[in-house]
């Protein structure tokens, strides 16, 4: 049984309107009657009743110095976020402020919060699900509106649902190969099995196709669409990062090789984030430190979303931009982009466009914001391509999710193959047990200790 009571200040670093200490545990509600001393009473009261506003002072018990004006809500377990008693000081924000406040709550017997801990407690208590939990952190950190709904989404528990309802499926195709193993020599049995085998082909196998391919398809709408510019030297790959993001992010010289390494920044593109990286120039260098940049370039290519290969309308084609048709012709989504459209064509636009007639290309002037509207578009097309983002179900499986589902697939593939003939119920049994382990791990059904660890260790402090 939980018993140490805990606090953390809950909102942002810096100056604001509002500050808000919150207090979770056995204590909660004691500390702060300690602290407290409500308005318009002589002790300051010492009842309180759930999900109550109070208005009076925190007081510094030592000096009875009043710390500042103050409303407190109380929230008794189990009706509260954590499911324990909480109390939360509503005070001016500032951090000196806020910081005086904490340390009068810590001084009266409650811990300082673990980064995550009143979520974690929400979990424990079962209040929510490991998937919501995760959405918790998704909301906070959401960088566009597709991800924000995304993880309101799943924090309404619809993962949690679907993750069930595919465990009770298992469950019940896994009682019927308890049975065949219990009563073997029984009359029948082959139609017992082979109903559980149907129950997991048509029942359960679509189901976590979907999931997955859900996963695979649009979990852009999670994470944003990486987008690699790439090109050789002073094609001008700066320049369009720059009019892409609308403001000066990298530094744009007419010396080639200026970037030398990874440069992201992010902007929201029509509800989606796009993280846009522009790279070290494709070229044979004998400067060490460019040649790491380099490097780097090549790797963040293959690990791209989405190549904008960037060429030189102006100038011949040359070995590095062969290099850069290579890697986009093996396969990578990718959009040729002709810069310096404004000057007169050197040949390079015709000769790229026969290599790769596959893919799409846009004409820019990066100098001049010319067709950079289009290739926005471009980029969205490539990616999301005639899709309605807003009719769409925005339940989709995070990474973690999305490795587990993919485990419990094959685990109901290896149960399906071969098992008719072979008949060895044991095998199926192993399989359907190890694939409700799986899923387990996704809901917090069965606890992975290390999974909880990495989930919570993202949140801040306070939450």
């Amino acid at each position: 049984m939980r018993t140490s009571t805990i606090a953390a200040i809950a909102t942002p670093p810096g100056s604001g309107g509002i500050g808000i200490i919150k207090i979770s545990g056995p204590q909660a509600v004691a500390i702060a009657s300690a602290l407290f001393r409500r308005a318009g009473t002589v002790e300051g009261g010492r009842e309180y009743r759930s999900h109550r506003l109070y208005h009076g002072n925190i007081v510094d018990p030592r000096s009875s110095e009043t710390v500042d004006e103050v409303l407190l809500s109380v929230m008794r377990a189990p009706h509260s976020y954590t499911c324990e008693d909480v109390v939360e000081i509503n005070s001016h924000s500032g951090g000196l402020l806020l910081q005086r406040i904490l340390k009068l709550v810590l001084e009266q017997g409650a811990r300082l919060a673990e980064p995550g801990e009143f979520t974690l407690r929400a979990f424990t208590s079962g209040r929510i699900d490991l998937t919501q939990a995760e959405a918790v952190a998704d909301l906070i950190n959401a960088r566009s509106e597709s991800a924000l709904k995304v993880a309101a989404a799943q924090l309404d528990g619809e993962m949690g649902r679907q993750i069930g309802a595919l465990r009770d499926s298992i469950e019940r195709a896994l009682s019927m190969m308890y049975a065949c193993m219990d009563f073997g020599d029984e009359h029948g049995l082959d139609d017992t099995i082979q109903e559980g085998l149907v129950l997991l082909q048509e029942n359960v196998m679509p189901a976590l196709e979907k999931l997955v391919r859900r996963y695979e398809e649009r979990r852009y709408l999670r994470s944003g669409i990486r987008v690699v510019i790439a090109g050789r030297p002073n094609v001008g790959k700066s320049t369009l990062m720059n009019r892409l993001v609308g403001h000066d992010r990298a530094i744009v010289t007419p010396v080639p090789g200026t970037t030398r390494d990874i440069i992201d920044h992010q902007f929201v593109l029509k509800g989606v984030c796009v993280i846009l990286v522009d790279t070290a120039g494709i070229r044979q260098s004998n400067d060490p430190v460019e040649r790491i940049g380099i490097q780097r370039a090549r790797k963040a290519i293959r690990d791209a979303d989405l190549v904008l290969a960037l060429f030189d309308a102006s100038l011949p084609i040359n070995e590095e931009d062969l290099e850069l048709v290579e890697m986009v012709r093996a396969g990578r989504p990718a959009i040729v982009v002709f810069n310096k459209s404004d000057l007169p064509p050197g040949g390079a636009a015709e000769k790229i466009g026969k290599a790769v007639p596959h893919l799409r290309r846009v004409a820019v002037s990066a100098l001049y914001e010319r067709g950079i509207e289009e290739l926005k578009d471009a980029i969205l097309q490539a990616v999301v391509g005639d899709r309605d983002l807003d009719s769409e179900s925005k339940l989709i499986p995070n990474q973690r999710q999305a490795e587990a589902l993919r485990a419990t697939r094959q685990a109901i593939q290896r149960a399906l193959a071969g098992v008719p003939e072979t008949r060895w119920v044991e095998t199926i049994v192993q399989e359907l047990e190890l694939a409700l382990e799986r899923l387990g791990e996704i809901t917090g059904k069965v606890r992975s200790e290390d999974a909880i660890e990495r989930i919570f260790s993202h949140f801040c402090i306070g939450k």
